[in-house]
């Protein structure tokens, strides 16, 4: 990920300066192309570093391009992954690709780190040190293994604590203990938002992280879905607040304009409610565009 903005110079090299001292090379996946993952294969392979930290579905994109072109890449310690659910095909690819363990973690904007995998992948053990988890059916606590909303008592946080605070994922906690003896309890499962690929019309592809962050600027918006059936459009549904001003839709058309091209079409659509899939999940950025990099040559 970066920062969505255009940054000054002077902030652009304070974050370059950092990252340099702290050993980091940091990849904008933003503006993921061809070209770029061409680039960043190379770069990669030079730096040579221990770990790869990255965004789940951008990190399955850059695999299936590196396998597609049969390219080789530096082979790493490990990869921890996070932002989104890691599906077990995409951890397949990825460890295939990269010859090295996967790591899926989960946390939210709100509390930072929530739980992680150990060696065993057994679950993801939850940072008792620093969070209480729960998980609702309706009224009541969910037993180990039933699915349920995640509600989360942040224990670090002394300047605004979030007490029983709903994030709108959908959790299941383990009865399991895992082999490695850490004695951390155990989620066994997270479905949060769904984030797909945004695929533009100069051939980059954009994770539905980009319209996450951007969003959260605009806090009139109560929630929105970013929709993709043609590569040359997107369908924005929006649940305005009551402070929301329709010309905030222009800053909005020309943030992604400025990211995906001028010659995207944008529709807006007001609705009063967005729903969920059959599942239960909500789809913040849904496209059926498909990716293939074969076919791209």
């Amino acid at each position: 990920g970066a920062p969505v903005d255009k940054q000054p110079f002077v902030e652009k090299l304070k974050i370059t300066i950092d990252a340099s001292l702290k050993r980091q090379k940091i990849f904008n996946t933003f503006y993921f192309n061809e070209d770029s993952m061409g680039r960043y294969v190379e770069e990669i392979n030079k730096f040579r570093p221990a770990y790869v930290i990255a965004y789940a579905t951008p990190l399955y994109n850059f695999a299936r391009f590196i396998k597609s072109k049969g390219l080789q890449i530096w082979i790493p310690n490990s990869i921890i992954i996070g932002a989104e659910k890691l599906y077990p095909t995409q951890r397949e690819v990825i460890e295939d690709v990269f010859q090295a363990p996967v790591f899926e973690t989960y946390g939210c904007r709100e509390v930072s780190s929530i739980g992680g995998e150990c060696e065993k992948h057994t679950g993801m053990h939850i940072n008792m040190e620093r969070v209480y988890l729960e998980v609702l059916k309706g009224r009541e606590v969910a037993e180990n293994g039933e699915h349920g909303e995640l509600v989360i008592t942040d224990l670090s946080n002394y300047g605004m604590p979030f007490i029983r605070y709903k994030n709108g994922d959908l959790c299941s906690l383990s009865h399991e203990k895992c082999e490695c003896g850490r004695g951390l309890p155990l989620i066994s499962n997270i479905e949060g938002r769904v984030l797909d690929t945004i695929k533009t019309l100069d051939g980059r592809f954009i994770p539905g992280e980009f319209f996450v962050y951007w969003f959260m600027q605009f806090e009139e918006i109560v929630k929105f879905q970013i929709i993709q059936n043609d590569i040359s459009s997107l369908v924005i549904k929006i649940i305005p607040g009551k402070e929301f001003l329709g010309n905030r839709l222009d800053t909005l058309k020309e943030v992604i304009r400025e990211i995906m091209g001028d010659d995207i079409s944008i529709d807006f659509e007001f609705v009063d409610k967005i729903e969920l899939t059959k599942s239960g999940k909500f789809r913040v950025v849904a496209s059926t565009v498909p990716i293939d990099f074969q076919k791209q040559g």
